[in-house]
């Protein structure tokens, strides 16, 4: 599934920003909402400029993108703890994804392995408890779009031109909690005013920009009210 998404997405990358977010909002009692999202809007400037000699697969760039969607749903319905699952298709703005609900941090663990085939079914990504989240550095959105673009087996000369293509492109997570947060360990936090909302940048291709080496993972404190 990532594969054909983010394939497509580095195709158009050199017209200029590309934004990720993901949102993770995560209740007193355990469960949450998970949500996906690519903003392409510099994109949509693009191919409404081609006018008329735009091709077939330009005029419906995200068609392949919603099939994969619609697969990607056919797996996680199957997932004990994981429901609601919706596609986001905004075409007036180009900003497409998906969301779902989560019982548990061990379901949205188990929704985000169906995404990287590469980890086993065992692998842990998340915990929680009542004043606790851990996100564990490890199977993330960023890992599988930093392998797709760049390719696992990259020599010098070609990272070099992915990052002056690619440098400034970011994966933005933000944590929304019902308690006011305490702590993030990660050092790229960045706790908001009313205490219930961290977000955390990460850097594809600028390590330099990236304190510390926890990547995206993060210890999240919660208080007791």
């Amino acid at each position: 599934m990532i594969i054909g998404l983010f394939g497509f997405v580095s195709l158009f990358m050199f017209t200029g920003c590309i934004d990720f977010l993901e949102e993770i909002t995560y209740h007193k009692n355990g469960s949450g909402t998970y949500q996906f999202t690519v903003d392409m809007g510099e994109m949509k400037s693009l191919l409404d400029g081609l006018g008329e000699n735009e091709s077939e697969e330009t005029k419906d760039p995200m068609k392949d993108m919603g099939e994969k969607f619609s697969e990607l749903e056919q797996k996680l319905e199957k997932i004990q703890g994981v429901s609601h699952f919706k596609n986001i298709n905004d075409t007036s703005s180009f900003v497409f994804g998906f969301s779902f609900d989560f019982k548990n941090a061990e379901a949205l663990s188990k929704a985000l392995l169906e995404q990287n085939e590469k980890l086993a079914a065992s692998s842990q990504l998340f915990t929680g408890s009542k004043r606790l989240f851990t996100r564990f550095n490890k199977g993330s959105m960023a890992e599988s779009m930093k392998n797709e673009l760049a390719g696992e087996e990259t020599d010098d000369e070609q990272m070099a031109m992915v990052k002056s293509m690619f440098g400034d492109m970011k994966l933005r997570t933000i944590y929304h909690f019902d308690r006011r947060v305490k702590s993030s360990s990660n050092i790229n936090s960045m706790i908001s005013s009313d205490k219930k909302n961290v977000t955390i940048d990460y850097y594809f291709f600028k390590p330099e920009l990236n304190k510390g080496k926890e990547g995206v993972g993060t210890v999240i404190k919660l208080k007791r009210r």
